[in-house]
Order: structure tokens, then C-alpha cells, then sequence
């Protein structure tokens, strides 16, 4: 691997700490890229394709490369804000186990 400063260095290298800090970023981005595929899964499953008024599934969405599927207002609600934030989440996720990474210097590592 290399650093901002084209250094090269091994995983093995790296000092336990930065090794210990990429695990949240991992953990974020298993979570945030989970959760908008498992609700586009439950959606594409079990709402109808069809308005349905008697429950309030009348709220349209897009699942599943295009299908039609209809919510209440808070599952739609809940659903576009998952959609449009996974990408933020997963985003920083990887900016941040990048940063741990090449921001390691070796030579200033202590013997």
C-alpha cells in the first residue's frame, strides 16, 4: 500500500490503533448498506402494486429496478430518507477507513 506521500508500507505495519479505528467504518457501512436493501427487499415483497385506501398504502415508490409499489406515508417517509442518506453514510464510511490509511506515515513510527 502507499500513503498521501507515495510511501510504501504493509498492512502489518500499520499500528494497532489505526487498525482498531477502521472497524467502525466497517461496521457503519455493513449497517447503512443493509438497511436500504433489506427495506427495498420487505417493500418488493409485501406491498401491494396496486393503491390500496382501506390501509393508506397510496404513497408511490420505485423498488427492485423499477417496479411500482405502493406505502403509507410514514413507510414512504422512512424509506426515501434511507435512500437518500445510505450514500451519505457510506460515503464518509469509506473517506474514513481511507483517511486511517494513507495518512500513515512509517517513519515516524516508534521501535
Amino acid at each position: 500500500m502507499q500513503n498521501l506521500w507515495r510511501e510504501s508500507f504493509e498492512w502489518a505495519d500499520l499500528p494497532l490503533w489505526r487498525k482498531v479505528l477502521i472497524v467502525p467504518f466497517v461496521v457503519l457501512l455493513c449497517i447503512v448498506s443493509y438497511r436500504p436493501f433489506s427495506m427495498e427487499v420487505d417493500i418488493y415483497t409485501t406491498a401491494p402494486n396496486k393503491p390500496v385506501q382501506e390501509t393508506g398504502q397510496i404513497i408511490p415508490v420505485y423498488v427492485n429496478h423499477g417496479y411500482l409499489r405502493y406505502l403509507t406515508y410514514e413507510e414512504a417517509k422512512d424509506y426515501r430518507y434511507w435512500n437518500d442518506m445510505s450514500p451519505v453514510f457510506m460515503g464518509a464510511s469509506v473517506l474514513g477507513m481511507v483517511g486511517v490509511v494513507v495518512t500513515y506515515r512509517p517513519w515516524q513510527r516508534k521501535s
